[in-house]
């Protein structure tokens, strides 16, 4: 195909779909098209790892369940997306915007362009992709020859984790049970958000019968998935993550196990799955003592987390006024209103300067701190030393 052909294949596809399309000609772009004015390409996020990808048709997952579609003929790639089945949030398309170190005054615009991109069911891109393919290679591919790629899972010990079935002497398929105590067990470590705890629990995990619900070995692991994580998200909701937060993951995590056709890609989901709602819930449970107070106040600031969040903007999200909210939270907890909402902030500081290298005038800029001096002083009084030293210590920890 002459690259004026494709090229005119590539706009067309992006007026209609409403989705930015790229096109690479051997690993270096030489095409791009969206109808929306985006400061920075979200697949800069990603690029190395899609464009690695050499199937005809591939698909992709970030770990934020957006999706991108890559089509390949010789040296030529098409990249569509990022789409998803549902709207994403302010906050992750604010972080998505710090992992793209775009300037503070830009991130609104890039917020808003974002949230108008056309969101596809994921039948229908996958239908589109076929089609881009036909017009490149010549094939008629369907559905079920797309594979799915995707990155987020942690390394796991797979050989070290209980088999999610075993087979009896006669061929038949028998499913692990131990109980409920057993699930009792977990869901109680979900709820105090300790991942310590989890981690060593998940190192001796018995095996767990939990009956057949399918004959399909494959629909019998995604089918115990979708029951693991509506026991965990309700878990998280007892320990005190916002119902909405919780619900809303569980959606995407169980959308997510349905791309996969492959076991041990499910049962790494599954402990990700697991992991992820228990650091959330420790996120939200702040201070010595945890009340339903500070629970309320510790999800408000994490929802907001990217935003100035002042005594007011608390007071009036819970329904109380600015002197009864001081005083509540101080007599429940030990904290001060400024103080709680700076913990919460450094402790998601030290996340930022651990898994990312962004200098720290962004992660200051990213947390609403009025400048970077700011988010030191708090840093430095609540963690012990300023965050650039904090870093160090953290790399050297891990070189050690």
């Amino acid at each position: 195909m002459e690259q004026s052909d494709l090229f005119y294949i590539c706009t067309t596809v992006a007026n209609l779909a409403g989705v930015p399309v790229r096109v690479y000609e051997n690993g270096k772009q030489c095409f791009y098209h969206c109808v929306v004015d985006l400061p920075a390409d979200p697949v800069r996020l990603h690029e190395p790892q899609i464009l690695a990808l050499a199937d005809h048709i591939s698909y992709f997952a970030t770990p934020e369940f957006d999706y991108y579609g890559i089509v390949t003929c010789d040296s030529s790639q098409v990249v569509l997306g990022p789409t998803r089945q549902t709207e994403n949030t302010d906050r992750e398309l604010e972080k998505m915007a710090f992992d793209l170190s775009i300037a503070s005054e830009k991130r609104k615009q890039f917020v808003q362009a974002m949230k108008n991109l056309i969101r596809f069911p994921l039948d229908s891109f996958l239908q589109m992709l076929c089609t881009i393919n036909f017009m490149m290679n010549h094939e008629k591919l369907s559905l079920r020859d797309i594979p799915i790629y995707g990155i987020g899972l942690p390394e796991l010990p797979l050989e070290a984790m209980p088999d999610p079935a075993v087979t009896d002497n006669q061929g038949a398929i028998e499913y692990p049970y131990t109980g409920y105590d057993t699930e009792q067990q977990l869901m109680q470590i979900v709820s105090k958000g300790d991942e310590a705890a989890f981690l060593a629990w998940s190192e001796s995990a018995p095996a767990i019968r939990p009956g057949v619900m399918s004959n399909d070995q494959l629909r019998q692991i995604k089918d115990l998935f979708i029951v693991s994580t509506a026991l965990t998200c309700r878990a998280a909701v007892r320990g005190g993550l916002d119902g909405q937060t919780a619900f809303r993951l569980s959606d995407a995590y169980i959308r997510r196990c349905e791309l996969f056709r492959d076991p041990a890609q499910i049962t790494a989901l599954q402990y990700e799955m697991v992991l992820d709602y228990i650091r959330r819930v420790s996120q939200v449970r702040v201070g010595p003592v945890v009340t339903e107070l500070s629970l309320k106040a510790a999800n408000y600031i994490q929802n907001h987390i990217t935003e100035v969040i002042t005594v007011d903007d608390l007071a009036k999200a819970l329904f109380l006024s600015r002197a009864r909210l001081s005083a509540r939270l101080k007599a429940e907890t030990g904290m001060t209103v400024v103080q709680m909402i700076q913990t919460i902030k450094a402790e998601e500081a030290k996340r930022l300067l651990r898994y990312s290298a962004l200098p720290v005038s962004a992660v200051s800029d990213y947390l609403a701190f009025s400048s970077q001096s700011h988010l030191t002083r708090v840093f430095e009084k609540l963690v012990g030393m300023p965050p650039a030293a904090y870093r160090r210590s953290i790399r050297t920890e891990q070189d050690a």
